[in-house]
């Protein structure tokens, strides 16, 4: 009898150098859509870094402009005092 109509023992089909390239080509198909999702999901991180970034910045901005008011504030307390001071006088 001919081998090929024969079902090898055991029930385990004969895989063929063929089917062995699709299953290889298969995977590496897997892995690049796996890598592309954590290419874009890196991207993303590193946009939100930025964001995160660009706040920080403003606000270490705002912390100075706050101290800054204050000191202001004081100078101005000071000088009307003194002018309303020397008003009187």
């Amino acid at each position: 009898m001919n081998e090929a109509s024969n079902p090898p023992a055991g029930g385990k089909k004969d895989i063929t150098i063929n089917d062995l390239a699709i299953m290889i080509r298969q995977g590496f198909v897997e892995n690049d859509r796996r890598f592309t999702k954590l290419e874009q999901g890196q991207t993303k991180l590193e946009q939100g870094q930025e964001e995160i970034k660009m706040r920080l910045t403003n606000v270490v901005y705002s912390f100075d402009m706050i101290e800054l008011q204050k000191r202001v504030m004081k100078l101005e307390d000071k000088v009307l005092r003194r002018s309303r001071i020397l008003s009187y006088r």
